[in-house]
């Protein structure tokens, strides 16, 4: 049975509670799910707890304050980017592979095949953990020559752990460690640390599990192959598709299609701005985006509220 972790705070509840059911709906068999919270308690909608493929669910308050996370301040990530760091602290689940899944990640296609697959790659290998690669080894991108890099450059945002040898290797200690060293280099969070510290010692998987997308590019014609063939749908960067700039795509629909399984809301919006998303809504209308909307009346009601915070 396979066993995943989300990692997130407060902020982030109803984009992870969105990334889980998109899990769920798509599997055909149970798994175990973990969290590591922020906070001492965490409820979770009842379309989750109550589903037919959850098998177990721990849920884990992130207790430890010792450490201080490099470059937090000002940025769109919270400290729970590196609460992996910590899984072995707090799940005690009985598995021998892990997988790690970015909140901001959707599942779009049933993902457990291809997962075991690559499960069975990484158990022919001494790696301890499969990646989708970012950047393959290029002296004349910045993350190599700023982190010493010789190896090629990993998207942390979907993890295949060796979780028996993560643990056996007390890996979380190293990467703290590790962290501390190179606090003044680090640009991109957990991320920079970890490829850091592998420094392009991993398997690599094919990123239909971790497909990364930008709501700010329309992707008309990689839609079909997103919804057809993609496993794993990742949408990366500052722009997501909770904020009202982040629906001027019509791939930000698959979020939101995902977030209505939850019965909250027609859209998840969050807001930024009042200048800026009074004039992304406007843009909307302006180059006729709205009409990819699924529900544009909803849309448009709940923009306005989020405008004025209601």
């Amino acid at each position: 049975m396979l066993s995943f972790v989300y990692c997130f705070d407060q902020n982030y509840k109803f984009q992870a509670e969105t990334a889980i059911i998109s899990l769920l709906e798509n599997i055909d068999e149970k798994v175990n799910i973990n969290i590591i919270y922020s906070e001492s308690s965490l409820s979770l909608n009842n379309t989750i707890t109550s589903h037919k493929y959850l098998n177990k669910l721990n849920i884990s308050h992130f207790k430890t304050n010792r450490y201080t996370f490099p470059n937090l301040e000002g940025v769109h990530v919270s400290e729970a980017t590196y609460y992996r760091f910590f899984v072995s602290d707090y799940i005690n689940d009985e598995c021998d592979y892990l997988i790690y899944l970015d909140t901001d990640i959707v599942c779009v296609n049933n993902p457990l095949p291809f997962l075991k697959k690559e499960i069975k790659n990484l158990k022919n290998t001494t790696y301890l953990i499969g990646a989708s690669t970012e950047y393959k080894f290029d002296t004349q991108i910045e993350e190599f020559e700023r982190l010493s890099l010789d190896g090629d450059y990993f998207n942390a945002g979907v993890l295949i752990i060796n979780y028996a040898e993560w643990q056996k290797k007390q890996i979380g200690n190293s990467l703290l460690n590790h962290m501390e060293s190179i606090k003044k280099t680090i640009r991109y969070w957990d991320q920079d640390v970890l490829n850091s510290f592998f420094n392009g010692d991993y398997l690599e998987i094919s990123n239909l599990l971790n497909y990364s997308t930008s709501t700010q590019t329309d992707y008309k014609s990689e839609y079909k192959e997103i919804t057809e063939k993609v496993f794993f749908l990742h949408f990366s960067g500052k722009i997501k598709p909770w904020y009202i700039k982040g629906t001027d795509s019509k791939v930000a629909e698959v979020y939101h299609r995902n977030y209505r399984k939850l019965n909250y809301k027609n859209y998840h919006l969050t807001y930024r701005n009042r200048k800026l998303d009074t004039y992304d809504l406007l843009k909307l209308f302006l180059n006729l985006n709205i009409l990819k909307l699924d529900k544009k009346f909803h849309f448009i009601i709940q923009s306005l509220k989020t405008i004025v915070r209601i």
